[in-house]
């Protein structure tokens, strides 16, 4: 198993804005073929005023309907923090 973590500089070092907009636009392309996988979104019940977070599960496979990938996201938000000047949504 390999665990990645990439934080928003890492991502942008990797990445240029066009390969992003190749990647989303496969992503759609595949997601009207069929060959991804999105779960409803679902979370723990954080009992503060403002506040949510959720997990975003995705599966994508390929033409033959191989698994090629799967991943989580995980959002949370805080009214909070725009007091603070920070992000509502993390």
């Amino acid at each position: 198993n390999v665990k990645l973590l990439l934080d928003e500089k890492k991502i942008k070092s990797l990445l240029s804005i066009k390969e992003v907009i190749n990647i989303v636009e496969e992503g759609f392309r595949k997601k009207g073929l069929g060959l991804v996988s999105l779960s409803p979104k679902m979370g723990p019940k954080l009992n503060v005023d403002g506040a949510f977070a959720d997990s975003m599960p995705v599966a994508i496979f390929d033409e033959k309907k191989k698994l090629k990938t799967y991943g989580i996201k995980w959002l949370s938000a805080y009214k909070s923090n725009i007091k603070k000047g920070l992000p509502y949504i993390n």
